[in-house]
């Protein structure tokens, strides 16, 4: 009978100790004693029956570790096209978290497995007694251990989807919860083998760039599009909580940077005209479900920033092709960073993951690389200098390169665009202004082009004549021009700064100066073909006329003369909010906040993120200080715009040619101007509702609000007017001096 149970200790039953199988009323298997078997007492049937569940878990535990050995060997001999660890797709099977931990439990079997052949060795000379009690205090050590390690991996067991974080999780849970010390150490033991692995993880990406991830465990996933500037991902998991990673389209022209990857592996077309941007933006995320117990978030990311700034400096192009950027000592301290870690937990901590020792270790592994890719990106590749371009033409600072291309362009733009053409129309003129101005000479000028985008996203026109511009931001429209955008191909590696999505908002912006100005410009030509039609009393300024011109009775009195009064009143009030508006945005916003950038650019000693960082307030402060996200301002901008547009139509359709006399105008023509100047006293007074707001007195955007106000203000005769077109109301709301509403 002892041989049978010595057999049953290591998991085969025999006539002695059966196994009893799993009953459909919820009875698990185990294993028992045969009932066939009288001589035994009841007390050594229960002595031996709890004897044999260590030979139960036993096998239950081996049958785990046979399983993921043949899982893992299945998966690393399957066959790979060079891309599979480079993009994170789920092999069929398999676990490096879960071989991890069949290791450590295959430890914890392989000292099982020798106690019961130092107990078969001292039963057969006769030290120990072959009693059922003294096999179980011989075995007392395991009696606790064995099975409720069994009873604690049972779920994973039982799910070979469990893995990555979630066993993590639930290996941390159990030791928290297992109240007996050495039940506690040996899982703190198994969850600081799984911790390997991540430690593997963690060395191959921060240091070689190279994501080992065929079973979709680490919390760095590659997903297509994911986030402009962003660096967290929120799906896509299982109904387990397992990271699945979105497959890539298109990605069979390029050879991953993986295990089998090269790091001078030719790109595709469409990755290496984007400036770094994909690699950097939009190829890897943190995904937060995948998080393992310990690690934050900010490690996180750090993790994720520094293995996207190694493969970005171990592939580099464009002016930088000739060899990896990253100094080999940088990745030789970083291994032996992570190596010193691991050995540390592993046989100095008892198995406890030491979050500090991590987050400082992953810290010590960012900084350098961070510091090498500010330096490329601020120094090498200039970056203060593309700014500059982009201020100079994205958002109109060189004002004499875009007054050429008004000049150039004017009867083009007068009239309707040609779809099929309209790129091309503006594409002489656009050039023809580079050659007669500043722009001639400047380096980056041929990086920018104009397009025009007659349709999607961006220029989908609605029926009220809206266009979308994504969430919260609102730019005005004009008139069929406004597909009009401005392209900037952005070298490598200015692509980790300048993302499609900063693009886009540097073209909300082109496209509300460009607008405004063609309105001013409008204003302006009204103003030239007045002068020219009504004769003497003008002076030569476009803001402004003579006191005693258009007086009743006066020079070029007619029955013209009411009409073209009006129509001098009703652009002069225009063009002093058109140009006012104009120059806040020029000047207080784009410049003011520029020169902000530019001083935290800087200061940042070359640090990416910080440089970064600055960018992105750049960019929030241009959207929020021009009131784009206001759809209240920006209805009331884009209707005074076209009014300035109806005004200019009218003026030139006006007759007389320095008239001395009386001028025949329609009636229809009088009632349309009325018309013109009635519907911009309302919207001045819509505007000034909106502005006086208490609810814009309260927002972060007071303080702008206040400058915007100083100049559309400073005399009170826009608050005066608009309050009189309101019914009277709020003129009492001036402040002394007259210049702001109290609520703001």
């Amino acid at each position: 009978m002892v041989p049978e149970v010595l057999l049953a200790l290591l998991g085969v039953p025999g006539e002695v100790i059966t196994l009893v199988p799993a009953t459909s009323d919820g009875g698990r298997e185990r294993f028992r004693v045969s009932p066939d078997l009288p001589f035994l007492e009841p007390p050594e049937r229960a002595s031996l029956d709890r004897l044999v569940s260590l030979g139960y878990a036993f096998r239950c535990l081996e049958r785990f570790v046979a399983r993921e050995d043949e899982a893992g060997t299945t998966a690393a001999t399957a066959p790979s096209d060079g891309t599979h660890f480079a993009f994170n797709t789920p092999a069929s099977g398999g676990s490096l978290y879960r071989r991890a931990l069949a290791a450590g439990v295959s430890e914890v079997l392989a000292s099982y497995e020798c106690a019961i052949l130092r107990l078969e060795q001292d039963i057969l000379r006769g030290v120990t007694p072959a009693l059922p009690a003294a096999l179980e205090s011989a075995l007392s050590g395991f009696a606790l251990v064995l099975p409720a390690l069994h009873a604690t991996l049972r779920p994973v067991i039982e799910r070979p989807d469990l893995k990555g974080a979630p066993l993590l999780h639930h290996l941390h849970a159990a030791a928290l919860a297992a109240g007996a010390p050495q039940l506690e150490s040996a899982l703190r033991s198994l969850r600081a083998r799984c911790y390997r692995a991540m430690y593997q993880q963690v060395l191959a990406w921060t240091v070689h760039g190279m994501l080992v991830d065929p079973h979709g465990e680490f919390w760095v996933v590659p997903v297509e599009g994911a986030g402009g500037d962003g660096g967290v991902h929120l799906g896509d998991f299982d109904e387990h909580g397992t990271a699945v990673s979105i497959p890539r389209s298109g990605t069979s022209g390029w050879r991953g940077y993986g295990l089998e990857g090269d790091p001078s592996a030719e790109v595709d077309e469409a990755e290496s005209d984007d400036g770094g941007e994909r690699e950097w933006h939009r190829g890897f995320q943190v995904s937060l479900e995948a998080l393992p117990p310990g690690v934050e978030l900010p490690a996180a990311e750090a993790v994720l920033f520094a293995g996207r700034a190694v493969r970005v400096l171990s592939r580099p192009r464009g002016d930088f092709t000739g060899g990896s950027l990253l100094p080999d000592a940088t990745q030789r301290r970083a291994t032996e960073s992570l190596r010193v870690l691991a050995k540390a937990e592993g046989e100095g901590n008892d198995g406890e993951f030491d979050r500090l020792a991590f987050e400082g270790t992953v810290e010590g592994i960012r900084r350098p690389v961070a510091a090498r890719l500010g330096e490329l990106v601020v120094r090498d590749a200039k970056l203060a200098k593309h700014l500059e371009a982009l201020r100079a033409y994205h958002l109109l600072g060189r004002g004499d390169f875009f007054q050429s291309f008004f000049e150039e362009c004017g009867a083009v733009l007068a009239a309707p665009p040609r779809v099929n053409t309209a790129e091309a129309d503006v594409a002489g003129p656009f050039a023809q202004a580079a050659l007669k101005s500043s722009a001639d000479g400047d380096p980056l000028a041929p990086n920018f082009r104009l397009a025009f985008n007659s349709g999607g996203e961006d220029d989908g026109a609605s029926p009220s004549g809206r266009r979308p511009r994504g969430p919260n931001v609102r730019v005005p429209s004009y008139d069929g021009w406004d597909g009009l955008e401005l392209e900037y191909a952005v070298p490598w590696p200015l692509g980790l700064l300048l993302t499609k999505d900063a693009m886009r908002r540097y073209n909300h912006m082109f496209q509300y100066l460009f607008r405004l100005r063609r309105a001013t410009l409008a204003l302006d030509d009204a103003w030239f073909s007045l002068r020219r039609k009504s004769g003497s009393g003008w002076t030569t300024t476009p803001g402004s006329f003579t006191a005693g011109h258009g007086v009743k009775g006066g020079a070029g009195a007619g029955a013209g003369n009411g009409v073209f009064e009006r129509c001098r009143s009703v652009r002069h009030e225009m063009a002093f909010l058109v140009n006012n508006w104009f120059t806040y945005l020029q000047v207080d916003v784009v410049e003011a906040q520029y020169r902000c950038m530019i001083e935290r650019v800087e200061a940042s000693e070359g640090d990416f993120s910080e440089c970064q960082r600055a960018h992105r307030a750049f960019l929030a402060a241009l959207t929020a200080q021009s009131f784009l996200d206001l759809p209240s301002v920006s209805n009331v901008v884009e209707v005074i715009m076209r009014l300035a547009g109806n005004l200019r139509a009218i003026v030139k359709s006006l007759p007389g040619d320095g008239f001395a006399g009386d001028v025949s105008v329609s009636e229809e023509t009088a009632m349309e101007i009325e018309a013109i100047g009635a519907e911009f006293a309302r919207q001045s007074a819509a505007l000034y509702t909106v502005l006086k707001s208490n609810r814009l007195a309260n927002d972060p955007k007071a303080p702008f609000l206040r400058t915007l106000l100083l100049r559309l203000n400073f005399n009170g005769v826009f608050f005066d007017e608009a309050a009189k077109t309101s019914g009277g109301a709020g003129t009492e709301d001036k402040t002394p001096g007259g210049s702001l509403a109290p609520s703001v």
